[in-house]
């Protein structure tokens, strides 16, 4: 028979029978049961998992101060707690009306609430003390922060820019976090007479100090703002959550969290880089129209990734904080950035400043942010951006595009000495290559109007009468009169493009151009279609020929 545990008895139905080591199992299951610690479902200030941790312990670790439970009596953080001291000291001598008692009690009202933000059973000693402490210090560093007149001459605080900056960025970590409600309500009960400043100016500091793009009390930010108010914020990064939401949802898409092209990639294959500069959009607000690809301008600064972890942390922990927009972002960079190159390419487009001075180093930053991240498939922010990513790059055109820019890179890439006549003052594109340059690969220097006739070429000739040909029936010509008139018209113009005098007769110069451009065009049409019959065609289906056609495309004297 199957015996269950009573719960609330603390026995098994019919137990009499158990023996007395059984017995005692049972008791401690019982035990174990009954001081079992409640749920918090309303946690939102948690312990980083080991999974985000191993990466970067020190991103999710405070190097000054500690706020909160989490920290509290780290030997290494001790010497904040004298400034603790004073800072509750220098609140008190400006509001002569209230002694510590009167908001040790009001901490006490608070206690239960508090607790029930940390995502971790807390023991109660000291527990009212720290919250006093640590809101009044918070209050107090962001007041003297914004007004130099609060400052005490003798502050080494503020005679340190390094600690400054230290104290901000450990204000933004995730465990290192005070429920908004107990610096709201200290907040008030503090208030400097004839001072306008309010809790969410002063909140607004260690955001906009470490937020790693332009952030001031814009449009935006009001608008965000007016959604949720301060006071309903948990917790810094919370408010900072709620500040940043993109200002437009995307529209739904059936692809997921797509692997998409790197930006080198997507260069090659067409896609310029824009900046945004724009108050009136968040920086997750990246789009792509038309081939323009429009990123909202970043820095990346010493704060960046110890930033972006913590508010990655805080949507992986936390179950009701959607669209997880940081994740999405850092993940959406993540593709886009795979190596040094495309970094540069970030930064010499506007779109990103790099105050680390190194691009190989931010591309790694971004490249291992991703470890121990997960990716909400559904409600994943950039699934429609992502789609006409792939659906651009995956056209044959722009592939054939990216292939053409591959191989003019590679071919820009050898040091050319230049020493060649040429014709003085010509102010022609094609060009005879310098001797010099043929010495480095004299095969890739092909067909055409300076190659013409060349009987290593002349197989290509039979192809290019073909191509005419499909052409023509294609249009249902019986004729290629009509093409040799458009030939013949623009003749003129097309011999001023070259840089030497074209020994050609006419009839020879018209015809060459005509096979030439019927060949170009079609073989790039067949590249592009998915119809069967052109997908056979001997030049598609061989990758080594229709590459060393686009080679020869790009080629100066072709």
């Amino acid at each position: 028979m199957e015996h269950h545990i009573d719960v609330e008895k603390g026995i098994l139905p019919g137990s009499s029978g158990l023996n007395r080591v059984h017995q005692k199992i049972l008791h401690n299951i019982n035990e174990e049961i009954h001081h079992l610690p409640s749920l918090l479902p309303k946690a939102c200030i948690f312990r980083v998992h080991h999974g985000l941790r191993h990466v970067n312990a020190d991103a999710y670790t405070p190097m000054l101060v500690s706020i909160g439970p989490y920290h509290h009596g780290n030997p290494k953080l001790h010497a904040m707690e004298e400034h603790k001291l004073r800072y509750l000291h220098s609140l008190l001598e400006r509001n002569n009306g209230n002694s510590a008692e009167h908001y040790l009690l009001f901490m006490q009202k608070l206690e239960d609430r508090a607790r029930g933000f940390y995502a971790e059973p807390l023991v109660r000693d000291n527990f009212v003390k720290m919250m006093l402490l640590d809101a009044c210090f918070i209050i107090e560093f962001l007041r003297k922060f914004q007004s130099e007149k609060l400052r005490h001459t003798d502050d080494p605080i503020f005679k340190s820019l390094w600690m400054q900056f230290q104290i901000l960025r450990d204000m933004m970590l995730l465990e290192n976090q005070l429920p908004f409600f107990v610096l709201s309500g200290l907040f008030d009960m503090t208030q400097i007479p004839n001072s306008h400043t309010a809790l969410l100016e002063l909140s607004m500091i260690p955001i906009k100090e470490t937020l790693p793009a332009p952030l001031s009390l814009n449009s935006h930010l009001r608008v965000a703002l007016g959604h949720k108010s301060v006071s309903e914020s948990k917790h810094f990064l919370d408010l900072l959550h709620n500040v940043c939401r993109p200002s437009r949802r995307p529209t739904s898409s059936n692809e997921s969290c797509s692997q998409i092209p790197c930006l080198t990639e997507l260069h090659e294959a067409g896609v310029s880089f824009q900046v945004v500069k724009s108050s009136l959009l968040s920086c997750f607000d990246i789009s792509f129209a038309q081939g323009h690809l429009k990123i909202p301008n970043f820095t990346v600064d010493d704060s960046t990734e110890t930033l972006f972890r913590n508010i990655i942390a805080y949507e992986q922990h936390s179950s009701d904080v959607k669209p997880m927009c940081f994740t999405d972002y850092t993940y959406f960079m993540d593709k886009l950035i795979n190596a040094k190159k495309d970094v540069t390419t970030l930064r010499l487009s506007g779109i990103m400043e790099n105050w680390l001075g190194d691009d190989e180093e931010v591309a790694c930053i971004f490249n291992k942010m991703g470890d121990g991240r997960i990716i909400d498939t559904e409600t994943y922010y950039y699934s429609d951006l992502c789609e006409k990513l792939n659906k651009h790059y995956e056209t044959s055109w722009n592939q054939a595009m990216a292939k053409l820019r591959r191989i003019d890179s590679q071919v820009m890439d050898h040091h050319i000495d230049i020493e060649e006549e040429i014709l003085p003052g010509s102010s022609g594109l094609g060009r005879a290559y310098p001797k010099i340059v043929k010495g480095i690969n004299a095969k890739i220097h092909g067909p055409y109007r300076y190659h013409l006739g060349n009987p290593k070429l002349q197989t290509m000739e039979e192809h290019k009468l073909r191509y005419l040909r499909s052409i023509l029936q294609r249009n249902s010509e019986k004729s290629m009169e009509r093409y040799i008139q458009v030939m013949e018209k623009l003749e003129d113009r097309a011999r001023g493009f070259y840089a030497e005098p074209i020994n050609l007769e006419r009839e020879k110069f018209v015809e060459m151009m005509l096979l030439d451009a019927c060949f170009i065009i079609e073989f790039l049409r067949k590249f592009n279609s998915k119809e069967q019959e052109d997908r056979d065609d001997p030049f598609i289906k061989s990758f080594w020929m229709d590459n060393q056609i686009f080679c020869d495309m790009m080629l100066l004297e072709n």
